[in-house]
């Protein structure tokens, strides 16, 4: 059980394991992270909708769209800094079912 899953259980012990799941949301910011040794990359991004699938995960997001769109590297605010192809984080995301 992980440190959240845990805090939700102790706040709500009256929830199913799979009903405390369904109360997390993870919004992780894709690419190069503001501290240089913080990278999100598509391996990590995978891994995360694996663990969501399998947990049912209320809500996997990211930060942001615009960083995805471009796909580039350079200033932070609108690139990820890594190599992948337009908005291949989204389409990622998109086959989170629940």
């Amino acid at each position: 059980m992980s440190p959240t899953h845990a805090q939700i259980r102790s706040v709500w012990p009256e929830l199913t394991s799979g009903q405390a799941w369904a109360k997390v949301g993870v919004t992780p910011m894709l690419g190069q992270n503001d501290n240089a040794s913080e990278v999100f990359g598509l391996s990590d991004a995978q891994q995360l909708i694996s663990f969501a699938q399998q947990n049912h995960l209320g809500e996997p997001a990211f930060w942001e769209m615009t960083r995805d769109a471009n796909a580039c590297t350079g200033g932070l605010s609108k690139c990820t800094d890594i190599t992948q192809t337009p908005y291949q984080f989204s389409k990622m995301f998109a086959a989170f079912t629940g």
